[in-house]
């Protein structure tokens, strides 16, 4: 007859419940939709950002520029402006932040206020990222095909597309 020791029996009890417990969590950048494909998951390169870029699409008069760059610590940051007549109309700070495990595509205005957008989807060349709580936009989408990058905003009905191309040259701002 075999005798099991009680502590072994509740080493293989804890262990089973460890791992059981494990199997659910999902990981910070897997597809909200389905859990299906884990370990076939794609992965944006954010280093396909890089640079700096114009768009192509504005509306007569205005000019629209995003810049990227990667920081010290690692971390992508981006800034965004809008020219009229040489005046900057509209600005703001990008970033990408990993934080409570997850990856954010944060937007700060020129007066500070930041809103974050979970980033949900991901494939090798585009991501989307949601704030269900913002009024507009509620989606950000970002699809960079080599030296192009198409973003929409959209949210409430109201869809606006952001044709980039990438610049050889630095940004002049004239004055």
């Amino acid at each position: 007859m075999i005798r099991f020791n009680h502590t072994f029996i509740l080493i293989v009890l804890m262990s089973v419940l460890f791992l059981s417990c494990n199997l659910d969590k999902k990981t910070p950048y897997s597809d909200s939709k389905s859990d299906d494909n884990i370990g076939q998951q794609e992965f944006f390169d954010f280093e396909l950002l890089l640079g700096k870029w114009k768009r192509t699409n504005d509306s007569e008069g205005k000019v629209t520029y995003e810049s990227w760059h990667q920081n010290e610590e690692g971390k992508y940051e981006g800034f965004g402006c809008t020219l009229q007549h040489g005046d900057t109309i509209w600005q703001e700070k990008i970033e990408i932040d990993d934080s409570e495990g997850y990856l954010y595509f944060k937007v700060t205005d020129k007066t500070g206020h930041s809103v974050p957008f979970k980033i949900m989807e991901q494939s090798q060349n585009s991501f989307s990222c949601h704030n269900k709580e913002n009024d507009f936009p509620k989606t950000i989408t970002y699809k960079v095909n080599k030296n192009k990058i198409m973003a929409t905003i959209s949210g409430g009905g109201t869809k606006v597309d952001f044709d980039f191309v990438k610049m050889d040259k630095p940004i002049e701002f004239s004055k």
